[in-house]
């Protein structure tokens, strides 16, 4: 799914996805129903859902802001937990001042 090559040890190498068709990881969005999105989404979290590495395929997506079903999450998912985690930092900051 990713166009970096990877290396023997690359936690890739493990990911339920390999093989998998990567437009499912994906969700169109125009021209296509919200229906068809969410069946993309829920097909995709079931093949994150038996991997061994979605920790660290979440972890990563997180880290790059990288696009689509990354760890069993989408793109929105993330965003939400990286605001949540900006603010609870900023709180804490905030909190040692």
């Amino acid at each position: 799914m990713n166009n970096l090559p990877p290396s023997e040890d690359d936690w890739r190498q493990k990911a339920a996805c390999v093989g998998e068709d990567p437009e499912q990881f994906f969700p169109q969005g125009d021209g296509y129903s919200q229906k068809s999105q969410k069946a993309q989404i829920i097909a995709a979290k079931e093949i994150c859902g038996r991997c061994i590495v979605k920790d660290t395929c979440l972890e990563w997506a997180l880290e790059t802001g990288v696009m689509g079903v990354w760890g069993g999450m989408t793109t929105q998912e993330r965003t939400r937990i990286n605001a949540r985690q900006r603010f609870f930092r900023q709180t804490n900051l905030r909190n040692f001042e």
